[in-house]
């Protein structure tokens, strides 16, 4: 096979997987056409394990995106703004590695025990 040949035949099979992550984005909803597809109180729950009245509560810090007016407005999520925004949170109620060793026992004067060697 000549090089150019080869070179065609390999552009060919970029051009044909490119196609397929293309399609694979789509079909899950990661890449529409106009933006990210958005997902319902019933999808969020059940990615993230959490209940639905968890995710009406928190429904402004998750980046509810709402349509229409009124109390009852029906609410939609970005997933890419829900995990950044519960990275964010994780992140803060993390104790620093500082205080996670303040928090340990201080260790009080006392006698160690002693360390014997295996018998063998």
């Amino acid at each position: 096979m000549s090089a150019q040949r080869f070179v065609r035949s390999e552009s060919a099979l970029v051009e044909a997987v490119a196609r397929r992550v293309v399609d694979l984005l789509r079909e899950e909803g990661e890449l529409a056409p106009n933006g990210p597809r958005l997902m319902t109180v019933a999808e969020v729950r059940d990615e993230f394990g959490v209940s639905a009245q968890w995710v009406y509560a928190n429904a402004d810090g998750l980046g509810a995106i709402r349509l229409g007016s009124g109390p009852r407005a029906r609410i939609r999520f970005e997933r890419a703004t829900i995990v950044a925004r519960l990275a964010r949170l994780a992140s803060r109620n993390r104790p620093s590695r500082a205080a996670r060793r303040s928090q340990a026992e201080p260790y009080e004067d006392g006698e160690l025990l002693p360390i014997r060697a295996d018998p063998a």
